[in-house]
């Protein structure tokens, strides 16, 4: 991290950053930043029903470490993936508070970088910042928290509401960020577009707001996670709290051309990326047919179904061209802080496995 000459200084940083953070979308805030300790928010007769997440962005991000991202797209990614798990369940943005920790002699330009991707990402997402915490330390610390609404609970969907019978749906393309990430890692010359293309895809991944808008309280008793550690991870989860089974679909698997071109470089099958880790920011839906109809329109991406569960474990298969009775992906099969390895190690790792998987 640079530093400058003009270190941060904590007791300017409230009035400061009630100005960066204005008081736009505010109707039901009573009182903002700067002006209490405490955010005051109004009662809101539009919804009963509140939804709330927390959630770090890592301390050494994988944008700054490949030089891909600058801070203010970290002070976004920290929004984004709050707002990520909002969308999964399907509730919609409303408020946001962040707790950064700040080093001492950090650059301050910097920060206020990191402050102006917050307040811009947080705009387009329709969610007003009311408050937070800010402290100076030894290193960056990341924190966020976001607030979202839905008309009752019958409109959340839930990782345990996932039904026998219903479709499985995701908002967007997958694998983009591990297949940007290994094309920037990697001591390989990129041609131009593709070195643009996987810098966006890993410094400033696109939330699927319209797709996550065109749902909102429109779907009672349906199942959703976000894909945040990896999509085959994540539904094998969601599986597990609903005890059921899913069966995805190997060739809907939704995978942009150019990381299909990354992967036919390293000698591997796009899909690959599909199922081993988040970082796109999409989420997956489970609803009955009965709203197939809505979600196509919306431009989601039908990839399976969820079925009865054969003994007491839920599992999670995929049909492939060579085997249509399907192989069973392990329970592990996505990011996991435990393994302690680098970004790059672990995709690298998840691949191997991967490719053994589906093609032996």
């Amino acid at each position: 991290m640079s530093s400058d000459h003009n270190p941060l200084r904590s007791d300017d940083v409230e009035l400061t950053l009630a100005s960066v953070f204005s008081r736009t979308n505010m109707s039901n805030v009573a009182v903002g930043i700067a002006e209490d300790d405490c955010a005051t928010l109004l009662p809101d007769v539009q919804c009963s029903t509140w939804v709330v997440t927390t959630d770090y962005v890592n301390a050494n991000p994988i944008g700054r470490t490949l030089n891909a991202s600058s801070w203010a797209d970290v002070g976004a990614y920290l929004v984004n993936s709050n707002i990520s798990d909002l969308l999964g369940s399907g509730a919609s943005p409303r408020y946001l508070l962040t707790s950064i920790m700040w080093p001492r002699h950090g650059s301050t330009d910097d920060f206020y970088s990191l402050c102006a991707g917050i307040a811009k990402a947080a705009d387009i997402a329709d969610a007003t910042v009311v408050g937070g915490d800010t402290k100076l330390g030894s290193s960056p610390v990341l924190c966020a928290t976001a607030i979202g609404h839905v008309k009752s609970a019958a409109y959340v969907r839930r990782k345990s509401s996932a039904l026998v019978g219903h479709n499985i749906w995701v908002s967007g393309p997958l694998g983009s960020c591990a297949a940007a990430t290994v094309a920037l890692s990697r001591e390989v010359a990129l041609t131009p577009c593709l070195e643009t293309w996987a810098t966006e895809r890993i410094a400033r991944p696109t939330l699927p707001l319209s797709q996550a808008r065109a749902l909102a309280s429109r779907l009672r008793g349906c199942g959703g996670t976000d894909i945040s550690d990896g999509l085959g991870l994540n539904i094998a989860n969601m599986c597990a709290r609903s005890r059921v089974s899913a069966v995805i679909d190997y060739d809907s698997l939704p995978v942009e051309r150019e990381a299909a071109r990354i992967a036919e470089d390293c000698s591997l099958d796009p899909k690959s990326f599909a199922l081993i880790l988040g970082g796109d920011l999409q989420f997956v839906v489970t609803c009955p047919p009965s709203h197939d109809i809505l979600l196509h329109s919306a431009g989601f991406v039908h990839i399976g179904k969820i079925v009865n569960s054969h003994s007491s474990r839920s599992t999670v298969s995929i049909t492939t061209p060579d085997i249509s009775e399907g192989v069973t992906l392990p329970d592990d099969l996505g990011h996991k802080d435990g393994r302690r390895q680098t970004f790059v190690e672990e995709i690298w790792q998840l691949l191997n496995q991967t490719e053994r998987l589906l093609h032996g």
